[in-house]
């Protein structure tokens, strides 16, 4: 995989259908607040002395809440390299305009969301 398109494309062919029917990314919510509960407690272990923490399967439950990540963005139409544009940009304008980022920043991100090829009512002029 070269691309986040890519990565979406392989996450939609090995998704199950289990929230076919779902408008919403309840499934995906769900598994990646159990894959990220899971990472927190290796460190939580690790931190308090348990014995090191095991990168390898740190790592892979990284890559399993990315999976759901990706399957979240799918389910919302929004590609993960707008995602991760819009991240750049909301850390960049953090960076440079301080606490006026958050007008510049909200309308950076529906530029890049229409970019993305991502249309939704709400986020026209009077939508959040």
């Amino acid at each position: 995989m070269k691309t986040f398109k890519e990565f979406q494309d392989f996450v939609k062919a090995t998704a199950k259908g289990h929230d076919e029917k779902d408008t919403l990314p309840t499934y995906a919510a769900l598994g990646l607040a159990g894959e990220c509960g899971e990472f927190v407690e290796m460190v939580k272990k690790a931190y308090r002395g348990d014995g090191p923490l095991d990168y390898v399967a740190a790592a892979s439950e990284l890559g399993d809440a990315t999976w759901y990540i990706a399957r979240a963005a799918h389910k919302l139409g929004i590609p993960l390299q707008a995602i991760a544009e819009i991240t750049e940009y909301k850390l960049t304008a953090r960076k440079t305009l301080g606490k006026d980022h958050k007008r510049e920043y909200s309308e950076m991100t529906k530029i890049i969301l229409r970019l993305g090829g991502w249309e939704d009512p709400d986020i026209d002029e009077g939508g959040s």
